[in-house]
């Protein structure tokens, strides 16, 4: 260890960590962000863990090695290998977990790799393996990028692998879905990434849900939201426009087409982002831009995307 490092014991409800450099802090002075630079096995919610502490390889990122709340909480703990924790769905691996304040596993992700030039989304995805799980009464086998609990231990989301697609039941019925999908603690469909555009009924009337562009960055936020009844709470759509009134003036909002930010070579369409509020009006999300209107003077227009000509030349 560099003599410039200064280490320090720092606290938590489940013991004492020896020699942990503190990388950031709390506005009261509490350790925030902190490293380990040697193994060592510390406590936690979960019993007895190492966390990260050196980078074996190309895809684990040496940074912090686990995060406090000012109380000295656990926050979150990324862990040097994959090991196997209990959850409320049963014993599952994980290489990264985070907890409620209350000390209640909030979320886990049974892969952590950091993708670069020199390790990719497929080089990480081999390495995933299906597991088998209850999704409030629906059974899936399924390859799992990671899990989200509510502080009771409900199942709140889950988020599914590129290229993963399940058949699940929603509120229009078993819909084909990828990505992920996340719940009410009651356990009633909260929202889900259609794997293909799913027809959904809207003030409006019926509108094709569905994100050309969506990622599996997490299964938290989706394309096709629902009410805890089971109504059509929101919707993405990359085939619809909107238009009313306001005095003589025509208004109007639909998807957008922007260049394609990884590549810059092609454009995209940006889904226009619809949430149907309870006092009828709608606000609509074109990512630039928000704006609410009655869904009773809204007329719903085709939108089609114009192809990149530049492709052809």
């Amino acid at each position: 260890m560099s003599a410039a490092l200064q280490f320090e014991t720092v606290m938590t409800p489940y013991g004492a960590i020896n020699d942990v450099h503190v990388l950031s802090r709390w506005p009261d002075g509490a350790p925030q962000d902190c490293r380990l630079l040697a193994e060592d096995t510390v406590p936690t919610p979960h019993g007895w863990l190492v966390p990260l502490y050196e980078a074996e390889d190309v895809r684990r990122s040496s940074g912090k090695s686990f995060s406090l709340y000012p109380n000295g909480m656990w926050r979150s703990l990324e862990l040097q290998t994959q090991t196997t924790v209990k959850t409320p769905l049963g014993d599952l691996p994980a290489e990264w977990l985070a907890w409620h304040e209350n000390g209640a596993l909030k979320r886990i992700l049974l892969r952590k790799g950091k993708l670069s030039g020199y390790w990719t989304e497929q080089d990480e995805r081999n390495l995933a393996s299906t597991i088998s799980l209850d999704l409030h009464g629906q059974a899936v086998d399924a390859n799992v990028q990671g899990l989200r609990f509510y502080p009771s231990g409900v199942l709140e989301s889950v988020t599914f692998w590129p290229g993963e697609t399940l058949r699940l039941a929603t509120p229009l019925g078993p819909l084909p879905i990828r990505f992920g999908c996340a719940f009410y603690e009651n356990g009633a469909v909260r929202s889900c990434e259609p794997a293909r555009p799913a027809t959904a009924p809207t003030p409006m009337g019926e509108m094709a849900a569905f994100d050309p562009a969506a990622s599996a960055i997490c299964g938290d936020v989706n394309s096709l939201c629902f009410a805890e009844d089971g109504a059509v709470s929101g919707l993405m759509t990359a085939t619809a426009a909107l238009r009313w009134h306001e005095g003589t003036e025509e208004k109007r909002m639909s998807p957008r087409m922007e260049a394609d930010q990884l590549t810059m070579l092609r454009t995209v369409v940006v889904p226009l982002r619809l949430t149907f509020e309870a006092d009828g009006q709608v606000l609509m999300d074109d990512g630039r831009r928000c704006v609410r209107a009655p869904a009773a003077a809204l007329t719903v227009a085709p939108f089609v995307s114009l192809p990149d000509m530049r492709a052809a030349h």
